[in-house]
């Protein structure tokens, strides 16, 4: 009995030694290779002229494996282009590289994953004098007085509730949310509201269970590209906190219907760009991201004072759109935003989304409505989060733009990070976010109290 115990024991162990064993050599393609491209500043930030050290290394299962031939593409304003191979070593192979101008680098590398039969690839971006982009977008000269007109035609039309249907909450809210929000007596509004421009405001609308008048702070979300469908989360969770949140799609259509629906109203959208600026498509749009935070504002129960902006991507755009024709914006927080000095290819530098431009007629009429012409007139706070390697909207229109405010600004950067506006150093970053909305509600508190003596 004793034996037969001992042996089943012993059995046993060598069962899980050799399963050990066979762990630490288990074949290297039993887990997916990685590209790890970086430079030797942690921030990525140079000058011009300076020397660029991107290093490259090839990971598999946390080691690192040599001898694997990679492509690598070093592209950045300017028109920098260069590619070649390589072959990795067991330590971080360095590809160098110089920009004598302001601008954006990338570094792109390439490889191939035997085992899956799959490319892989990394990328990592830096930064040269970016305090120095400057737009190619020109100015025009009556942006003023093209504004004026045009906030005198949304004027005519009243601020005025076309639709307001009471909605249960998504069903993706997860059960516990949901008492969150019943507890509080959060309510949900399907909501739509007057604008020129030949669509309404079309969104969600939340508000808190208890309601006074002068005591709710306001915020208005703007939805990221393709605009369709508004996330009504935003808003729930603003007015969970005591606030009136507002979370619109882009185009003013219905919200909450299908493809179909979505895909027959793609075919009633006008030219993005044109040689009318009182015709292409992103004329209603910035209408309707003013008249959202009209609307805000013309509620009683509104304190007069907190006013947030945000959105990502296309809906970053339209914040900044937003608080720049809206002086009472009290903080503009746009991530990786779109719409940010469209013309840039006219200084060789990657242009934002949706396009570059090319034609001079197209330019001088979008010039209107390009950010970094717009910014001008921002006084609210704002924060930026741009990535050097984001695919769409390119950093270099987000530091023309972020170089001429003028207001209180913060723009936090990611040498890696793409069009998802994902945080380098998440513990760092929103801790000096934090930091500075704290920062800038004191300075807005004092200014009040003061005014008020």
């Amino acid at each position: 009995m004793k034996n037969t115990l001992f042996y089943g024991l012993l059995s046993v162990i060598l069962f899980l030694l050799i399963g050990s064993i066979g762990n630490l050599y288990a074949d290297p393609a039993s887990q997916a290779p990685v590209i790890k491209v970086r430079t030797e500043r942690p921030d990525s930030l140079y000058t011009a002229g300076e020397t660029i050290r991107f290093t490259i290394q090839f990971i598999q299962n946390d080691r690192i494996i040599a001898g694997k031939v990679l492509k690598y593409l070093i592209s950045g304003d300017g028109g920098l282009n260069e590619e070649g191979e390589l072959q990795t070593t067991e330590q971080p192979y360095v590809i160098k590289t110089e920009m004598y101008r302001p601008g954006i680098v990338t570094c792109t590398v390439t490889g191939r994953d035997e085992a899956a039969g799959k490319p892989v690839t990394g990328a990592w971006g830096a930064g040269i004098d970016v305090d120095k982009i400057t737009p190619g977008m020109p100015m025009p000269d009556d942006l003023d007085s093209f504004w004026q007109k045009a906030k005198a035609e949304l004027a005519a039309v009243p601020i005025q509730v076309m639709d307001k249907q009471e909605i249960p909450f998504p069903e993706y809210v997860s059960a516990e949310v949901r008492k969150q929000y019943e507890d509080k007596g959060v309510k949900l509004y399907d909501i739509k509201i007057a604008c020129a421009g030949g669509m309404p405001v079309s969104g969600y609308l939340s508000l808190p269970g208890t309601m006074k008048k002068g005591q709710c702070p306001g915020l208005v979300r703007y939805t990221a590209a393709p605009g369709h469908i508004a996330r009504p989360e935003y808003a729930l969770d603003f007015a969970a906190a005591g606030g009136i949140g507002l979370s619109i799609n882009a185009h003013g259509h219905e919200n909450g219907r299908d493809q179909k629906y979505i895909e027959e109203f793609c075919k009633t959208m006008g030219p993005w760009f044109g040689p009318d600026p009182q015709k292409i498509y992103v004329r209603g749009m910035a209408l309707r991201a003013l008249r959202a935070v009209q609307y805000i504002k013309s509620l009683p129960e509104w304190n007069g004072h907190d006013l947030t902006v945000t959105g990502g991507s296309m809906g970053g755009g339209q914040a900044l759109l937003a608080a720049a024709l809206d002086k009472d914006i009290s903080l503009c927080e746009a991530t990786v935003p779109a719409f940010c000095d469209w013309a840039g290819g006219l200084k060789q530098q990657r242009s934002g989304w949706p396009g570059a431009l090319a034609r001079p007629e197209d330019i001088k009429a979008a010039a209107y409505y390009d950010p970094v012409n717009l910014c001008k007139y921002i006084k609210a706070p704002t924060i930026m989060i741009t990535g050097f390697i984001d695919p769409l909207c390119a950093s270099s229109g987000h530091y023309a733009v972020y170089n001429r405010l003028t207001c209180p600004k913060l723009i936090v950067h990611n040498p890696g990070g793409g069009h998802s506006g994902e945080l380098y150093n998440p513990t760092e970053d929103i801790a000096k976010i934090k930091r500075f909305r704290a920062e800038q509600k004191a300075a807005l508190m004092e200014k009040r109290s003061v005014g008020s003596r």
